[in-house]
């Protein structure tokens, strides 16, 4: 039987962001029903990847061990889950032969498990911004995007990916001023260009080097509140 009730691999992603936004909105702790869930699902992904695509299954085997120890771990702290999440995929590694990893492959593992999902949802937002830049002197449209925005933030800042956090937030507090004032005039370009600055800094972080944001383009956003 389907573990998680899903009937596509097209279905795991949509799957697999809510799991992980559930997963964050328990923090402090750690929500274990979650937690479960995204278990179920990398069983399941891991199941169906093809042999030849080792570093996908790799992926997968090393991201259910890593929802299997929360999911047991109903005291556990956001804070407190890497080292022991850690020990327990590397005290699993035997079982994960001959995909096995190193310290070095599980690190970059529960990595790319976070940026993915970080990726994912930095591009759902763009799909917003680009709405509203087809109208962007839509007041409705624009409101639509602050709580979007808002929730982007606090993912960012939970991820420690402050930079990417400050210029989200500027340009909520920019949007909040512009509607305020009724103004909506040059804001849509700013948010345009705050879009892309974010998967900028995204991919950099990719590649392994952490960036502050354009310092021009965050004075800009912050100039929407004066």
């Amino acid at each position: 039987m389907n573990p998680t009730g899903l009937a596509a691999p097209s279905q795991w992603r949509r799957a697999f962001d809510q799991g992980m936004l559930d997963l964050l909105r328990g923090r402090p702790r750690v929500a274990q029903a979650p937690a479960q869930a995204l278990q179920a699902l990398c069983l399941q992904a891991n199941d169906v990847a093809h042999p030849a695509q080792p570093q996908r299954r790799m992926f997968w085997a090393v991201a259910g061990h890593f929802f299997a120890h929360l999911a047991q771990s109903d005291a556990l702290s956001w804070e407190s889950w890497h080292g022991l999440v850690c020990a327990r995929i590397m005290a699993a590694a035997p079982g994960l032969a001959p995909l096995a990893p190193t310290p070095t492959q599980q690190a970059e593992a529960l990595n790319t498990l976070f940026l993915e999902f970080v990726h994912a949802q930095v591009q759902d937002w763009q799909g917003l911004l680009a709405q509203w830049s087809a109208a962007p002197l839509d007041a409705a449209a624009a409101s639509a995007l602050l709580a979007p925005t808002t929730k982007l933030q606090t993912l960012l800042r939970d991820m420690q990916l402050d930079g990417m956090a400050e210029l989200c937030e500027a340009l909520a507090q920019g949007l909040q001023a512009a509607l305020a004032r009724d103004d909506l005039a040059g804001v849509a370009d700013q948010a345009a260009q705050a879009a892309q600055e974010m998967l900028r800094l995204l991919h950099q972080y990719a590649a392994g080097f952490v960036r502050p944001p354009n310092p021009a383009l965050l004075a800009d956003l912050l100039s929407l509140c004066a």
